[in-house]
């Protein structure tokens, strides 16, 4: 048997450092170069105008005021909490602005749709009588406040009258 000493001694190899690194950084160059390139590409792709405008969804004329009035009715057959009332009561009447202006009311929150109306509704706000309706809606929502029926039933005609003063022609 042999001893262990009779194995050769390590051999000593040198790597080569600085053409690794070299090679290293040349490579993440490269990547970084093809990622900047693909992005400019996407964008310019992206951001190039079509022949074509965007299809717009075309509703007919009067159809946010009936669509407005059929959910009134629905929501005075309705027996809700206040709550979830003045929540369908609101967004009815959003969506009605909404639809009429095409502008995005539905998300707005209750000052937001007042300051709205401020600024572009054809008839004074004052008018319009539908401040009560988003205020009673945040009591009804935020307080501990009860809200008769008697209430809910006078905002439903007020959003009623609302809607139809908005969209009549004088």
């Amino acid at each position: 048997m042999q001893d262990i000493h009779d194995l050769k001694p390590l051999m000593s190899v040198d790597f080569p450092w600085l053409s690794f690194i070299i090679a290293l950084l040349v490579m993440i160059g490269g990547l970084v170069l093809l990622t900047w390139l693909v992005a400019k590409l996407l964008k310019r792709r992206k951001a190039k105008p079509t022949d074509e405008p965007a299809a717009k969804v075309v509703r007919p004329e009067g159809s946010p005021r009936k669509d407005a009035l059929k959910a009134i009715k629905a929501l005075k057959k309705q027996s809700l909490p206040p709550e979830r009332f003045y929540v369908q009561l609101e967004k009815i009447v959003k969506t009605f602005l909404a639809d009429l202006h095409h502008e995005p009311l539905r998300s707005a929150t209750s000052q937001e749709f007042i300051l709205y109306l401020q600024m572009h509704a054809h008839i004074p706000l004052d008018e319009l009588d539908i401040a009560p309706i988003f205020q009673r809606g945040q009591q009804a929502k935020f307080a501990a406040e009860q809200i008769s029926i008697q209430d809910m039933s006078t905002d439903l005609e007020r959003a009623e009258a609302f809607i139809n003063r908005y969209t009549s022609k004088g």
